[in-house]
């Protein structure tokens, strides 16, 4: 298998993968407090991480070349967690998700004045038909559905700028290290809330 479609392939997984968090999400979400789930979500994926490398090879996972970077990149999907679980909270969860497509859009937009990459006009046309596409599911100023709308679509802001960050990042730190960061971010900032919301069942 080539390269470009192991990352095809693998780019596919993930989507699969977050529309089922999502969904998972607004189930859990009707019955934990949100923080619980967020935190939920860091306290399982810790010990992947930690079996994924050596015991040995532990305290090289927090080595990077630019430590601000990685901590800044590790906030933004905590923060688009809490967005993404209130909104579909909020609204149908098709409809939330659709809206969230405006990630890749968004991503087309920041690659150019963050990572200098060129866009063609064909994608740039593709990017105007997707956002044209997004604003018919919003429909702004059409009642509660158009005002939590916002909140999905500041999910698909925080993960463009993740995705962005995450291949700046990608440069000089390796996967593992970069993915450690976020998930040890993740716990150490939710971990303190649990003490006031924390609910078992």
């Amino acid at each position: 298998m080539s390269p470009i479609l192991r990352a095809i392939v693998a780019i596919l997984l993930s989507v699969i993968c977050f529309s089922v968090l999502n969904a998972m999400s607004k189930t859990l979400g009707q019955f934990f407090p949100v923080i619980e789930v967020i935190w939920a979500r860091y306290a399982f994926a810790l010990p992947v991480i930690l079996t994924m490398t050596s015991p040995q090879g532990w305290p090289t996972l927090l080595r990077c070349e630019r430590p601000w970077l990685q901590a800044g990149r590790a906030l933004l999907p905590l923060l688009a967690s809490a967005t993404v679980i209130v909104g579909v909270s909020l609204m149908p969860l098709a409809d939330a998700t659709a809206i969230s497509f405006a990630s890749p859009l968004l991503v087309v937009i920041l690659s150019m004045p963050l990572l200098r990459e060129h866009v063609s006009t064909d994608t740039w046309i593709g990017v105007i038909s997707g956002f044209a596409g997004i604003l018919i599911i919003v429909r702004p100023g059409v009642g509660t559905i158009a005002a939590a709308a916002l909140l999905p679509l500041g999910t698909a802001l925080l993960f463009a700028v993740y995705q962005v960050l995450t291949r700046l990042v990608s440069r000089r730190d390796d996967p593992a290290v970069t993915l450690a960061w976020t998930i040890g971010i993740g716990f150490v900032a939710t971990t303190p809330a649990l003490a006031l919301v924390w609910r078992c069942c």
